[in-house]
C-alpha cells in the first residue's frame, strides 16, 4: 500500500523536475568614450564623454558554417553622452548582429538605424559598433560568441551619425549630409542566459501522476482491509 503512493509520488516529482533548456539571447554591453565630433555636432557633444551600447541575439536552433553570418537583434539600446536612442520601427533589415570569420579579419558588429532626439536641426541615422581582428586567430566559427577579450581585437570603434535628412524603408535608409560623432570600445561584457521549461511530454506525465494518486486515495480510503491484503 505504501509502495505505491511512494512510487506515484516519485512519479510526480520526476515529472515536475524534468524539463527542457532553453537558451536565451546571448546579450552583449559594450561601453566606451567618445573620440571625435563633428563641428555641427559640438554643442551636443564633447570628447570624453561616456558611451554604452546593449544589444542582444538569439543563436539558432542549428548552426552551419560560412564565413559571415547575420544573426536577427532581438534588443538594443545606446547611450551617447547624454543622448538615447532606440530601434527605428521600419528599417527592421539593419536589425542583425554580424559575425565574420573570413579570410581578411574576423569581427562582430551591428549597424542599425536609430532613433532619438532631434539635434541642431540633425536627425539620428545609424549607430555603429565594430570590433575586428585582422590576424583571423579570433573565432573559429561564425557563431555567435559567448565571450569577448577586447585585446584580441585591433579594431574596436563605434559611430554615431546624424543627417540633415534622411530616408528609411525596411531594407533600405539615406542620410543627406551626414555628421558623426565616433567613440572607442574600452570593455565589454557578454551575458548568456538559460531557463528551464517543462517538456510537453512532462507536463502530460505530471497530470497522469496528479490522477493516479487521487485515484489511489480512493481506493485506500474505501478498501483500506482489500488492499492490506493484496499487498498493494
Amino acid at each position: 500500500m505504501k509502495y505505491c503512493a511512494n512510487l506515484l509520488a516519485i512519479l510526480m516529482v520526476t515529472c515536475i523536475m524534468s524539463s527542457r533548456v532553453a537558451a536565451l539571447p546571448i546579450t552583449y554591453e559594450f561601453g566606451g568614450a567618445i573620440t571625435s565630433v563633428s563641428t555641427a555636432l559640438a554643442s551636443s557633444f564633447a570628447v570624453g564623454e561616456a558611451v554604452s551600447v546593449s544589444f542582444s541575439a538569439e543563436p539558432p536552433a542549428s548552426f552551419s558554417a560560412s564565413d559571415f553570418s547575420n544573426y536577427p537583434m532581438t534588443s538594443f539600446s545606446a547611450r551617447v553622452g547624454s543622448q538615447d536612442y532606440t530601434l527605428n520601427p521600419v528599417a527592421t533589415g539593419f536589425r542583425h548582429v554580424s559575425v565574420t570569420n573570413g579570410s581578411i579579419y574576423d569581427g562582430l558588429g551591428v549597424f542599425p538605424v536609430v532613433d532619438g532626439a532631434l539635434l541642431a536641426g540633425l536627425v539620428p541615422y545609424q549607430l555603429e559598433v565594430a570590433l575586428a581582428d585582422f590576424t583571423q586567430s579570433v573565432f573559429t566559427s561564425t557563431a555567435l560568441p559567448t565571450a569577448l577579450s577586447l585585446s584580441d581585437f585591433s579594431l574596436r570603434l563605434g559611430q554615431l551619425t546624424l543627417c540633415r535628412s534622411r530616408t528609411v524603408a525596411v531594407d533600405f535608409a539615406g542620410c543627406a549630409f551626414p555628421e558623426r560623432v565616433q567613440f572607442s570600445i574600452t570593455s565589454a561584457r557578454v551575458n548568456e542566459r538559460e531557463i528551464s521549461t517543462p517538456e510537453p511530454a512532462s507536463v502530460g506525465l505530471m497530470m497522469l501522476g496528479l490522477a493516479g494518486a487521487g485515484w489511489s486515495r480512493r481506493r485506500l480510503t474505501s478498501g483500506g482491509a482489500r488492499l492490506a491484503a493484496t499487498g498493494c
